[in-house]
Order: structure tokens, then sequence, then C-alpha cells
């Protein structure tokens, strides 16, 4: 018989045996659950097992609330490009490589039975939140806020997802060069250590989650997911959030990682943002420089942050009618407000965990002051200081700044 032939057969062969062996183990695991199949897919006139197997895998669509088609997929790329069911994958190969078949964490949200094939990711992510900003625009301050939440847990600034301005490579690049089929618990460690800017070990304990991974990890999504759930877990809360502020600087790259997290963008005057950077290391002396990076940076992130999921809060609202603004803020985040996130005494110093060039920084005498005594929350000493200091000259503003900050409601008179 002619090779080519014999090939065609054994094609056909092997094409019957997996879909044999699909139904199969389709029909003997506790992850397939016929009757919740049917009932949740109205749609479905044909079996239950070979509707999933040829179809509902590729749909999205769950077979139990015990798998999650979708995520498996977005979690594990090569299954997604192998053409595999997912969870035929899962039973014959995925659960011996020490895959999971969920997302890991807390389910958030319950499923949408009208529409199976669109619950994607909501289980978890609304329950991450992300504070962005320009920096020295009070990220800071709404962190201690958020954090003294019972429900809400902020660590300091992590700076560990993706590089910004040449700052060297993070987790991001380690995914997109591949390197992460090469890291292991103590490389993520080295990198955490070498790319935060403060000691996250006194405040949780990396080494333990990493030493607990299984590697190589495949998924950053599940990484993070992983991650963020276990800081807050450590904390006994249950909403994670981050507050380093460029990372307002690439929201398409959260969206993907976490389509349905809120962002909340911590605005304040440009003037004062350039005032206060030019006492820092970081960006320029010269204000007007600084005025020009400010603008650039805001329009980015309103630019790029979903309208639905994004609350823009001035700093200056926040200081001046502090309750009324974290109301508001805890209604959008779907918590109750809680009356200690208002007093100072359950505000985390987060400086106690700094080190090298966040703790360099010049603070004028009516901060230190009021650091000093800190008898109230809010520092409103530094609202619109602009205005009055006198050795600071703005140039006249450039059209792009002036609209920049009259869109926002600030006075350019």
């Amino acid at each position: 018989m002619p090779p080519l032939k014999l090939s065609k057969i054994y094609k056909g062969a092997r094409q019957v045996y997996d879909q044999l062996m699909g139904l199969y183990l389709l029909a003997v695991s506790d992850l397939f659950d016929k009757a919740w199949y049917l009932e949740n897919n109205p749609d479905v006139e044909e079996k239950a097992y070979n509707h999933y197997l040829k179809y509902g895998g590729f749909e999205g669509r769950d077979p139990s609330p015990k798998f999650d088609t979708d995520w498996y997929l977005d979690a594990y790329k090569d299954v997604n490009e192998s053409g595999i069911n997912p969870l035929v994958h899962y039973l014959r190969f995925g659960k011996k490589e020490g895959r999971l078949r969920k997302a890991p964490g807390i389910v958030f949200a319950a499923r949408d039975k009208k529409n199976p094939s669109k619950q994607k990711r909501d289980q978890f992510d609304s329950d991450f939140f992300f504070i962005v900003g320009t920096g020295r625009s009070g990220t800071t301050l709404l962190a201690q806020v958020l954090n003294a939440h019972s429900k809400i847990a902020v660590p300091s600034e992590l700076q560990i997802l993706f590089e910004y301005g040449n700052n060297g490579e993070r987790l991001a690049e380690i995914f997109q060069s591949k390197k992460n089929l090469i890291f292991r618990a103590e490389d993520y460690i080295q990198l955490i250590q070498s790319r935060c800017p403060h000691d996250l070990s006194t405040y949780y304990d990396y080494q333990r989650f990493f030493f607990e991974q299984t590697y190589p990890i495949h998924s950053l999504q599940e990484l993070l997911i992983k991650l963020y759930a276990d800081i807050a877990h450590s904390q006994g809360k249950s909403i994670f959030g981050e507050q380093t502020p460029w990372y307002g600087q690439n929201i398409p790259l959260l969206r993907e990682l976490f389509p349905e997290a809120k962002f909340i963008h911590m605005l304040r005057d440009g003037r004062d943002v350039s005032i206060s950077y030019a006492r820092t290391p970081w960006w320029h002396d010269d204000v007007n420089l600084n005025l020009q990076r400010w603008e650039k940076e805001v329009s980015v992130i309103e630019k790029d942050a979903p309208e639905k999921r994004l609350l823009t809060v001035r700093y200056e609202d926040l200081v001046l009618s502090p309750q009324e603004k974290v109301e508001e803020i805890c209604h959008f985040l779907s918590v109750p407000f809680e009356e200690q996130m208002l007093d100072p005494q359950f505000h985390i110093d987060y400086s106690q965990y700094g080190r090298d060039a966040a703790n360099n920084i010049d603070l004028s005498s009516s901060y230190k002051d009021w650091e000093k005594e800190k008898r109230s929350a809010f520092f409103t000493g530094s609202v619109h200081a602009w205005k009055t200091n006198t050795d600071i000259e703005f140039h006249e503003l450039p059209l792009s700044v002036r609209q920049t900050l009259e869109r926002f409601g600030y006075d350019t008179d």
C-alpha cells in the first residue's frame, strides 16, 4: 500500500481515537456536569458531551462550576494553540503537569447564566484595582486611606510589572522574552529585591510565595492573580490595590491582564506636581519641563483607562473634603465607608519600608510640622502651593497644558 494512503488511514484513525478518548474522559469526570451544562446552555440541542467536545470548549462555555474554560485557555497559551479541547487537555495532561483548572483566589462575581460564553475573568479581577497618577499627586495618601479599610490591602509601590523610562526589565519583559521558562523561585525573588523600591519582605513574605509555586510559570496573568490575592490574604483582606503611579502609562497592559479591574486616577494641579518633583531626585529641576511631562502623563491615563471603570479624584478635593471623596471612592470600589479610613492612627507608614532615593525628598517645613503632630490625616498646606511659592516662576503656559488644567477644573488666570 502506498505510504501516502497509509498516512491518511493513520491520521483518520488517530482523529477517531482522540474523539472517543475525549468523550470517555468527559463522561467519567466529575468536572463535567451534564445537567448543569444543558441548563446553562439552552441553545444546545445535541448531546452535552458531543457539544462541549466539538464546540462548547472553544466557545468559552464551562462544563461545570468546577472548571473555567476561558481562564484555562487564557492562562495556558500552548493549550489554546494546540487545538485540543481545554477540559480534555486538563484531564489528559494538565492535571499531571500541575496546571490549575480555574483562577486561584476568591470567586467574586456570580456567573451570567444567560451568556455563559461571556463568563471570562470577571470572577476575580473586579476586586483588583490600581491607583495611578503622575507621582507627587497624592497616590500614597490615597493608598494609606484605602489600606485602612478592613477589606482592602494596599502595599507599598511594587514597581515589578513592566519597564518604564529605561528602569530595567520587569515581569512583563521577562515573559515577553520567554525567560520565564528558565526562571525559578530564586530568580523571581531577586527580581523583586532589585526592582521594588521598598523592603516588601517587612510587609509580605514573598519568598515563601515563590518557593511554593510550580515552575516554570507559563502565564503572567496567573502569576499576578495568585501573587496579588496572596498579598491581600496575608493581611486578612480580600481586595488588592496596587499603587505604583507610573502603571498608568501602560493601562493597555493592565487591561489585558485584568480586563475588569478598576482604576483610580489620582490627579493634582500640574503646577504643584511640578514644584514637588523639582525637590526630588526624579524628573527635572526645571518646573516648566515637569509641567509639560505632567500634561502628557495625565492625558495618557485619561485616554487609555476604561471610562466605566475609571474614577478621577482630584487631590485638592480629597484633602479639603475628605469624607465626601472617600465615600465616593468606597462606592466606586463597592465597599462600605469605614470611619477609621479618615483616622491617621489607622494609616500605614509606608516610609518604614523605603530605601535609597525613596526617602531622599526635600520636604517643606510646614509639612514636617504636620507630620510630627499628625492630628489630621490630610495635609492641606500643599493645596495650590504654586500660588504662594514666589521663588518659582512658570513661563507662559503652553496651550496643551492650559487646556488640560482647565479640563480638570484648575484655574489658569
